[in-house]
């Protein structure tokens, strides 16, 4: 795959400090291409486990590559030292919360049935009518 080589080939050369999140875009657009693949017959049954394999690997060198930038920033995520770095200030919070609506809304739940047995399908539908209504 053209795109496994060039992820690996960024995922070797650290100089860009945004390179983990190119590599995650470009890791998806593999797992994406795959899938539409696969779900097209493309795919033979031995190829399935070496590209898994492959996009294994990918996401592997992507979550390490991802755990080093944090490091070297000293893990920042969800700190926030000073009330100016929040999205919004507290008074703003305030009419914000003003907004929201109480009445109640239609709840939408997707459910990924993506190569199940049709009677998976079914049987699913059945217990989400009887445990959440």
């Amino acid at each position: 795959m053209i795109t496994k080589g060039v992820g690996k080939m960024r995922i070797e050369n650290e100089t860009l400090a945004a390179t983990h999140s190119e590599e995650y875009d470009q890791l998806l657009k593999t797992s994406h291409a795959f899938n539409v693949l696969d779900s097209r017959g493309f795919v033979g049954v031995t190829e399935r486990a070496r590209y898994f394999g492959r996009m294994r690997s990918l996401a592997r060198q992507c979550a390490q590559l991802w755990l080093k930038t944090r490091e070297s920033l000293g893990h920042p995520l969800g700190v926030a030292s000073h009330p100016d770095h929040l999205g919004f200030q507290k008074e703003d919070m305030v009419e914000l919360k003003k907004k929201v609506s109480t009445e109640p809304r239609t709840f939408i739940l997707e459910i990924g049935t993506e190569e199940l047995p049709p009677n998976d399908v079914v049987n699913a539908c059945n217990q989400v009518l009887k445990f959440l209504s």
